[in-house]
Parts: structure tokens; C-alpha cells; sequence
């Protein structure tokens, strides 16, 4: 009957049918939200999806040895399993090759958590405004890119219609008047201390100057919200001194302060090899 019942809907029947299944599913696998959105290149416009994401994977496809990712194909199906431990996993500190999307996923996962989960709020740190408001509207790219049915009725009241994010950040109204907030962060030294929150993205962590100061400020307030600080290299830090680099001491010291150490290497990126870091001017 069921079959039947099936065969008898009409087509727009049909269309809202699946979309509550994609609702469903959505809520249930938020990597599969994820997989329904579409970045932009903003080196040369090239648009980019992250179907790669919509369907598990596999035992043994993507794997940790010691903190270093290493996945049984040259694919992108490791930022999925990126994806789950940014969901799953309350502290993380990710040391990534430059340009390979990471920095898109986790604002991806932070896009999911925003239209699934009303009254919270986020923060994303960058050293500068300009490098903060511009992951904001990277943010905006892949909440916009959402099909309507899988915004799940949020309504946009920050910014304005026709406005991109600015320093104001992103505020989502959900159905029932509660609302998501997206916060752009620089690197002063109090920002965000006090604050009530869902999760915080520090980006580009050893170029933040202040990121021991942040840290005292946002842990403590922090509870059970998400934290992840991710970087590419930027010198080392003197443990014994305290001097030096402070995302590098929070890398070799993150398992002791409850941070689970990731490591990215460049060719996580289907198209890299050895040949490739020989020649490639970004590892210059």
C-alpha cells in the first residue's frame, strides 16, 4: 500500500515529500546539510561543492596515524571526517597546508549548526576585521548557496537585503523568533569574554597576536561550546619560556589542556604530491 500510496502523489506532492526527507535526514546527519552547499574560490570564482560530504564513510576510508590524516584515496572525502569532529569533538586544534579548505568546512559546519540550532551564537576570530568580516562572508556564500527547503525557515535579519556581512556579522530569525548569531572577532586581547556561546573559530591561529589572551578570556566562559583554533605554521614557540609563538605551544601542549592535535599535511589535497611541494610557491 505503501508503494502505492507512493505512485499516486502528485509531482508537487512528490517535491514536498522529498524535501522533508532531506529535513529529516539533514537533522539527523548535519554533513549531509553540509553537502547541499556551494563555496566560491575567491582567487579565481570557481564555485565548489561538498557533495564529497553526503554519504559516510567507509571503515578505514579516512584515518588519524598519530595526529597526522591520511585517507585510502587521493579524494576530498577526508574534510567529512573533519566535518564529524568538528560536530563531535568539543576542543580541537588543527595545523593545516595552505589551501586546502579546511578553513571552508569548518565554516560549513558552523552554517549547519546556525539553521538547526536557534538561540546560539558563534564567534570567528581572525587577527584583523577585514580577515574577520571576510570569513563571515564566506559563511554567508554557503548559507545563501542552501536550498531554500534546508534553511529550515530562518530568516535573515542581519544584514540588510542587498547588504553583504560587515563588522554587524550574520543574525538569523528561526520560526519560532528565536534567533542565530554570527559574530566576526578580531584579536582584542577581551573580545568575546562573557559571552554565551555555541561555538568559537579561531582562524589562522598563529597569526592571531593576542591568542593566549583570548584563550584566558573564552575558555573559562566557554562550557560545553565548541572551540577550534586552526592555522598553517608560523614559527615556534620556547616552552620553557612561554616566549614565542603561541599556537605552536598550544600545538605541542594540546593534549595536556584538552585539545585534540590535528595535523593536515599539504597533500590532503587530491591534486598534490611531492613534485607539486617541490615546485609550488604557496610552501615558499
Amino acid at each position: 500500500m505503501k508503494g502505492a500510496a507512493a505512485r499516486d502523489l502528485k509531482p508537487e506532492e512528490e517535491i514536498l515529500t522529498r524535501r522533508e526527507l532531506d529535513r529529516r535526514r539533514a537533522r539527523k546527519d548535519p554533513c549531509f546539510l553540509i553537502s547541499h552547499m556551494v563555496g566560491v574560490d575567491q582567487r579565481d570564482g570557481t564555485r565548489f561543492t561538498f557533495e564529497h560530504l553526503r554519504e559516510p564513510l567507509e571503515p578505514g576510508e579516512v584515518e588519524l596515524i598519530g595526529n597526522t590524516l591520511r585517507s585510502r584515496l587521493k579524494n576530498w572525502r577526508w574534510q567529512r571526517w573533519l566535518a564529524e569532529k568538528a560536530l563531535t569533538v568539543k576542543r580541537l586544534i588543527v595545523l593545516k597546508g595552505r589551501q586546502i579548505g579546511a578553513t571552508w568546512v569548518l565554516l560549513a559546519v558552523d552554517v549547519a549548526e546556525a539553521v538547526l540550532l536557534p538561540d546560539t551564537t558563534a564567534l570567528i576570530y581572525r587577527q584583523r576585521e577585514d580577515e574577520a568580516i571576510d570569513n563571515i562572508r564566506r559563511w554567508w556564500t554557503l548559507y545563501q548557496s542552501l536550498p531554500e527547503h534546508l534553511r529550515f525557515g530562518t530568516e535573515v535579519v542581519t544584514p540588510s537585503r542587498g547588504d553583504r556581512p560587515g563588522a554587524s556579522g550574520v543574525v538569523l530569525r528561526h520560526p519560532d523568533g528565536r534567533l542565530s548569531e554570527i559574530v566576526p572577532m578580531t584579536s582584542a586581547a577581551a573580545s568575546g569574554h562573557g559571552r554565551t556561546v555555541r561555538r568559537i573559530l579561531l582562524d589562522e591561529g598563529a597569526y592571531i597576536e593576542k591568542l593566549a589572551e583570548i584563550g584566558a578570556a573564552v575558555e573559562p566562559a566557554a562550557g560545553n561550546a565548541a572551540i577550534a583554533i586552526v592555522s598553517t605554521a608560523k614559527g615556534r614557540s620556547n616552552l620553557e619560556t612561554g616566549e614565542g609563538n603561541e599556537f605552536h605551544r598550544r600545538w605541542i601542549d594540546a593534549e595536556q589542556s584538552g585539545y585534540t592535535p590535528i595535523f593536515l599535511p599539504y597533500d590532503v589535497h587530491p591534486d598534490r604530491d611531492e613534485e607539486w611541494y617541490e615546485n609550488a610557491t604557496e610552501v615558499r
